[in-house]
């Protein structure tokens, strides 16, 4: 069963996104819910808890567009989330929640053609892992850490477990990944307009249990991951990707 939902228009204004929510699933088991301070996520996938729940999104062209409305379907036993335009208008972005992992996926807007551009590595649990490169060539990502292991006993070190973000590209037309820096307790990040550079804001680096309340840090960062300046300290709780 579906809920209509909300309506989403490109900036070009060339087309239009309309989604439909899931209203009759069960959900993943209540274990695998794990509240870090005032954010609750899901430890088997790093997606939020509750995680977005779309089961379907219909691109409906405007303004004479030379292209034809299609639908993207959320696989069997998944849901999509936080659909977007790319700048250029011209390619529809959205994940995929599957219960092992989170993927980015595109539709090219003229064909209506789906495809994955990474694997089930990303980190979506402050929200959102993917933005739009300024140009339209790819999205920044955060990704899960690869090699990061089992979750640590400690409940002081789960913080930085669940949180800890390789930031990195992915090209549209290859898939190519590059990464950006080392590591880090990534909130947010997104491409600045105009290109070149990074807006990030990223939680202070000590471990707590409660995520709400550690230090929050305001930067910006060249397209290589390194810091250019510190831009503000945002209240502690007070600015999250959320």
């Amino acid at each position: 069963m579906r809920e209509s939902a909300a309506a989403l228009v490109s900036g070009t204004g060339s087309a239009a996104a309309f989604t439909e929510r899931a209203v009759s699933l069960s959900g993943p088991p209540e274990e695998r819910r794990r509240e870090l301070g005032g954010i609750a996520i899901n430890s088997r996938n790093n997606a939020p808890w509750p995680a977005p729940d779309i089961a379907a999104i219909t691109v409906v062209p405007l303004d004479g567009a030379d292209a034809s409305e299609f639908q993207v379907l959320a696989p069997f036993d998944t849901t999509l989330g936080w659909p977007g335009f790319s700048p250029d208008g011209a390619w529809l972005s959205y994940v995929v929640i599957r219960d092992t992992g989170v993927e980015q996926w595109v539709a090219e807007i003229a064909s209506g053609i789906p495809r994955p551009l990474t694997s089930a590595s990303l980190n979506a649990a402050w929200g959102e892992p993917c933005r739009w490169l300024a140009d339209s060539s790819g999205m920044l990502c955060r990704f899960v850490i690869s090699a990061r292991g089992s979750p640590p006993d400690d409940e002081d070190a789960l913080v930085e477990y669940y949180f800890t973000s390789q930031l990195g590209t992915v090209q549209l037309a290859t898939g190519r990944r590059s990464d950006l820096g080392a590591p880090g307790l990534f909130v947010h990040a997104e491409p600045v307009p105009g290109g070149g550079q990074l807006l990030v804001v990223r939680l202070g680096e000590q471990s707590d249990a409660d995520a709400s309340q550690l230090q929050r840090s305001v930067e910006i960062l060249d397209m290589e991951g390194n810091r250019l300046r510190r831009l503000a300290d945002p209240p502690a709780g007070g600015a999250d990707a959320r």
